[in-house]
């Protein structure tokens, strides 16, 4: 009985060795291809079409991932130009050899995530310089573009193609789009036209650390968005304006839920930031040398400005345009910004009069050619401001024989709120004041008063 059990071990254990030897010659057989050759090992030329030829009969739909690089002479890739594509495995996917047309192998990266209506989507990750002559279509949802920072990946136009760099601009809604360490150039210098990011009814974005350069339009350009969130990008030298959100139709407002925070908006030919979206908040931003206004708010409901930095707007039109514009607005503040003319800003702030609920305080308002601010508005409230004064009180002194005394009030403008004057002698109990102006005005006690009388008084712009 011993001896039966005993041979019908043995016998189990050579049927589960032959079973085993069968499965790691099948397995060694698949890693052979498609694991080492395809990533690994230098190919012939007559092995890489082999491999190319098989590989143009799998599909890579359904990856979550595809890493896009330049082709060089050390990637195991043949050839030194053009770019390629693989997928989370390493494996070569797509390659493309003109090295101005990147734009096939990231669109082939992006065609081929998995595209459903409630789910899908994936990542790019990007590496190199990719020169770029058609725009790259993004109409997926929940797609993530990432770079290996803006030093090391580089989405430049091409010279003459003169289109937007990348685009969503289906007839639904996108969702979710995450871009990140990428630099955008859309190489104005060679271009009459193009921008570096346009999107149509994209919600819930986030744009995390980027660069937007030398557009001959916009740097990003959204029309109406939702939940759009710009954190820590430069934006710089595009020539209509470094930032628009809003409508299909200018004059009107649309989107909302806009976010800009930290990064700077710098030295373009235009207007630095054209925002026509309601909910918006606007902080740690530096704007500096825009051709235009700084920030040029026309249509918007709801939007806060705090704690940014608009330096030397209006460049190259002095006395022109102003650092922050507010037109066909509503419930705005503008709060504890420094905002320095130069002497070359025409207002630090220009509110017109088809805006309401305009609050501005706690900023520090210099060095401009026109005036700190200028309010067109009839419900604006303006104090506490460093360089535009609101409020001011003092001592006038009428003295002996005298019936009026003029005061220099030292208020950015005349005190349209009311002056409040108490006298500290039945002589001058009953004085009242006439001739305001933006510098001064004149309390009035006749008779002639017997001695000295003090007049205590308040201003108000």
């Amino acid at each position: 009985m011993k001896k039966e059990r005993k041979y019908e071990w043995k016998g189990a254990l050579k049927a589960l060795l032959v079973i085993a030897v069968i499965c790691a010659g099948i397995g060694f057989a698949m890693a052979a291809w498609d694991d080492t050759k395809s990533t690994g090992d230098t190919l012939t030329a007559a092995e890489w079409n082999a491999m190319v030829a098989d590989q143009k009969n799998r599909t890579a739909a359904g990856a979550y991932s595809y890493l896009v690089g330049v082709n060089t002479a050390n990637d195991n890739v043949p050839g030194d130009t053009g770019y390629w594509v693989k997928n989370s495995s390493g494996m070569v996917v797509f390659t493309e050899s003109d090295p101005n047309h990147a734009e096939n192998a990231i669109q082939y990266a992006i065609d081929n995530l998995p595209q459903t209506e409630k789910g899908g989507g994936g990542t790019i990750f990007l590496n190199g310089m990719f020169n770029i002559s058609n725009t790259i279509k993004a109409n997926i949802h929940r797609l993530t573009l990432v770079g290996a920072g803006i030093e090391s990946t580089t989405l430049k136009l091409a010279d003459n193609a003169n289109c937007n760099i990348l685009e969503q601009d289906s007839d639904d809604y996108n969702y979710w789009l995450l871009i990140e360490h990428i630099c955008f150039d859309a190489n104005d210098a060679e271009n009459t036209a193009g921008s570096c990011i346009k999107l149509n009814k994209t919600r819930d974005v986030l744009i995390f650390d980027c660069f937007l350069r030398n557009a001959a339009e916009y740097g990003l350009y959204v029309v109406r968005p939702y939940n759009l969130n710009l954190i820590g990008t430069v934006i710089e030298h595009c020539n209509e304006a470094g930032l628009f959100t809003g409508p299909v139709v200018e004059g009107t407002y649309d989107g909302r839920d806009v976010k800009v925070i930290g990064g700077k908006i710098i030295w373009n030919e235009g207007r630095g930031a054209h925002i026509c979206s309601n909910h918006v908040s606007i902080a740690h931003v530096y704007f500096m040398n825009n051709g235009y206004e700084g920030l040029w708010v026309d249509g918007s409901e709801g939007l806060v400005i705090s704690d940014c930095e608009f330096v030397h707007n209006s460049y190259g039109h002095t006395g022109t345009y102003s650092q922050i514009k507010i037109k066909d607005a509503h419930h705005i503040k503008i709060c504890q910004n420094f905002i320095d003319g130069d002497n070359v800003s025409k207002y630090g702030v220009e509110v017109l009069d088809t805006a309401t609920e305009v609050l501005i305080s706690d900023n520090s308002i210099l060095n401009h050619v026109t005036a700190p601010i200028y309010d067109g508005a009839t419900s604006t409230k303006i104090h506490d401001n460093t360089g535009y004064v609101t409020e001011n009180s003092g001592t006038a002194i009428i003295a002996n024989g005298n019936t009026s005394v003029v005061v220099n009030h030292g208020l950015a403008k005349a005190p349209e709120h009311g002056i409040r004057l108490t006298g500290t002698h039945s002589e001058v109990a009953n004085c009242w004041v006439t001739n305001v102006t933006d510098t001064q005005f004149t309390i009035n006690a006749p008779p002639a008063v017997t001695a000295d009388r003090y007049v205590f008084w308040k201003a108000e712009v």
